[in-house]
């Protein structure tokens, strides 16, 4: 019952790592300079437009001072697209969360645990 239950978790913790917990927040450049992890997926100008980026997202070259990345928009797809710092409101970044991912597989680890110990509870009432 024990193997089963630390399979069930590593599963869980497996599938966790594979698929992710994103989190998505707008940022200024600025901020966004000092991120490790993560992609930027749109970028929010101070003319109100918002250039959205394709899969690989966008990137910052420090020294052009710009934001460049491939459109997503289907009239411009594959098209590079530079924005120059100070054209920029600010960006959208999208990363993933640790502590997001800890929560869960702690969380379901813990649920897989009290649902075996039930059960385990249960066959052995009714021996």
């Amino acid at each position: 019952m024990i193997k089963r239950m630390i399979a069930m978790i590593i599963m869980i913790a497996m599938l966790n790592f594979l698929v992710g917990c994103t989190c998505c927040q707008r940022f200024t450049v600025d901020e966004v300079k000092s991120q490790k992890e993560g992609k930027i997926t749109n970028v929010f100008l101070n003319s109100g437009e918002n250039i959205e980026f394709d899969e690989d997202g966008g990137m910052i070259d420090d020294e052009k001072k710009v934001v460049k990345g491939y459109s997503k928009d289907e009239n411009q797809y594959g098209t590079l697209l530079e924005y120059k710092f100070d054209e920029i409101k600010d960006v959208e970044y999208r990363y993933i969360s640790a502590s997001k991912s800890i929560i869960i597989v702690t969380v379901a680890g813990a649920a897989i645990a009290g649902f075996v110990a039930g059960l385990n509870k249960l066959s052995k009432e009714s021996d």
